[in-house]
């Protein structure tokens, strides 16, 4: 588990709620069952809002990384954000599958405690993700 720099009465958005997602079978079963969450959704996206080569885009909550991917393929740079470990291993499998490894950097982190120090992002995306922090802290994580 990661360890939060931030004081005892912040919220830690790394303490799992819901499913939990320790286990990466769950983490599997959860990436073929997502069925809003297609590739072709995903593509259709990105075309939407109009990513291409050289945006820079950050996806805070990226679960399995399926958007993340799609952005990538277009020739962006992608900061893929997700508080499961799991998750971003996952991802970052699925990332290296699509030859994508060099063109996806994961992150760790979350909502509340990514902190972005490169090339200032065209893009922040979170989808299905948002729903995790309570009320109070989405107030904070915008």
């Amino acid at each position: 588990m990661k360890v939060s720099p931030n004081p005892d009465w912040f919220y830690n958005e790394f303490r799992q709620v819901g499913t939990d997602f320790t286990d990466p079978t769950v983490v599997a079963a959860y990436d073929r069952n997502q069925h809003f969450s297609t590739i072709e959704a995903k593509q259709a996206l990105v075309e939407q809002l109009g990513i291409t080569a050289g945006d820079t885009v950050i996806d805070l909550g990226c679960g399995t990384g399926t958007f993340a991917i799609q952005a990538a393929l277009t020739g962006a740079r992608v900061h893929a954000v997700d508080v499961s470990q799991p998750m971003l291993t996952y991802a970052r499998q699925k990332a290296a599958a699509a030859g994508l490894s060099d063109r996806i950097r994961f992150h760790h982190q979350g909502f509340l405690t990514y902190n972005h120090n490169a090339t200032p992002a065209d893009f922040v995306i979170t989808q299905a993700a948002l729903h995790h922090l309570p009320d109070f802290w989405k107030i904070i994580a915008r």
